[in-house]
């Protein structure tokens, strides 16, 4: 038997190469008499740019930035001719903050604008941002400011940085961009999902509770990045339109577009698009994928929801390995689960290693 696993990354813990490499090595030991191929993922979200770099053999480079700690790190970004590529992740994630920091009123993405910021002024112009893992649910407001961007009431006050950022999405009547000049600059961002920013299936509906929004805040949250969505239409001169994509990393592609002319793709397509990976599915006789937690955003495009979709249209099965599991899309998906309590690299790493030996015993 040919196993193909291509798992995503295990958010905050292991790499796709890493979990990859750890699946491989279990199912060596259970099942040894088939073989086996590493087509590790990634969607936008954590891992993108060593996902890139281990399939690509990109250049890498660290460039010194504040995260949104506030703790001063070198941010990995990774270069291919004139393009640049590094991770929302990286430096605005979730999982650079402790529990007590995640307070997603004032959070914002205004330090992935500095970082973006330092990379132009170096010659950097093409930026392609891989979104996903955000801590925030600013619209990329945080990310404008940063590169000049003026949010104004309506007595011409300016509300960020100061005021929480609901209030700064429901109160801002103008956004000053006189300052926010650019020239050359191209970005392209890398979604991780391709949710809308508005609705039942929007940023803050489907991920505003992961990062700490009160369901009873929920409307409030939807309703203010609607009204901001507006904003940036008119700011732009452009008819309001809520678009796919829109609602990944906390809505960052929505202000993005409107204001910088920002480009969103499906970060996963650029590597289930591969020829490389089509032909490793079509000489596979299983697909072996994974994450951390298997739930139902799972399946609005992130990387193992969206290979799940291409391999059953090529007529293969596909094989979850997860530490949880919270909705399946259809009843014949196979799951291998094993929860962690106290997540740790290690704790992660038994977790998925027990997992697929349990798979490999069924082989």
């Amino acid at each position: 038997m040919k196993v193909l696993i291509a798992p995503n990354s295990f958010k905050g813990f292991l790499s796709s190469p890493a979990a990859a490499r750890i699946m491989r090595k279990a199912l060596e030991e259970a099942a040894p008499g088939n073989r086996y191929e590493m087509f590790p993922l990634a969607d936008g979200g954590d891992g993108f740019v060593d996902t890139l770099t281990h399939h690509f053999n990109y250049n890498t480079h660290r460039l010194c930035c504040r995260d949104i700690s506030g703790k001063v790190q070198g941010v990995p970004y990774a270069v291919d001719g004139d393009r640049v590529y590094l991770e929302m992740a990286a430096v605005s994630g979730y999982g650079l903050l402790r529990p007590e920091e995640r307070r997603v009123e004032r959070l914002s993405t205004y330090e992935l604008g500095l970082l973006a910021q330092k990379l132009y002024m170096a010659g950097k112009n093409r930026l392609c941002i891989g979104l996903g893992g955000s801590a925030s649910n600013d619209c990329g407001l945080g990310m404008l400011a940063a590169m000049g961007c003026r949010f104004l009431d309506s007595r011409g006050k300016d509300l960020f940085p100061g005021r929480p950022i609901r209030e700064v999405l429901e109160d801002t009547v103008t956004i000053d961009r006189q300052a926010l000049r650019y020239p050359g600059l191209r970005i392209e961002l890398y979604c991780d999902v391709d949710n809308l920013l508005i609705g039942s299936a929007g940023a803050v509906r489907v991920y505003g509770p992961q990062k700490g929004i009160a369901p009873t805040d929920l409307p409030l949250w939807d309703k203010a990045c609607a009204r901001f969505l507006r904003v940036l239409a008119h700011s732009a001169g452009k008819a309001v339109a809520d678009k796919p994509g829109f609602g990944a990393a906390g809505g960052i592609g929505a202000g993005l577009h409107y204001l910088l002319d920002a480009e969103l793709r499906m970060g996963v397509d650029l590597f289930l698009e591969q020829p490389a990976f089509k032909d490793k599915v079509n000489q596979a006789d299983l697909v072996v994928t994974g994450e951390g937690k298997l739930d139902r955003s799972s399946f609005y495009h992130k990387a193992t929801g969206a290979l799940y979709r291409t391999v059953r249209r090529m007529g293969k099965q596909v094989v979850f390995l997860v530490g949880v599991a919270d909705a399946l899309p259809d009843e014949d998906v196979r799951v291998f689960a094993h929860p962690v309590a106290h997540p740790t690299y290690a704790t992660v790493a038994r977790s998925l290693r027990r997992a697929a030996l349990d798979l490999g015993g069924t082989l």
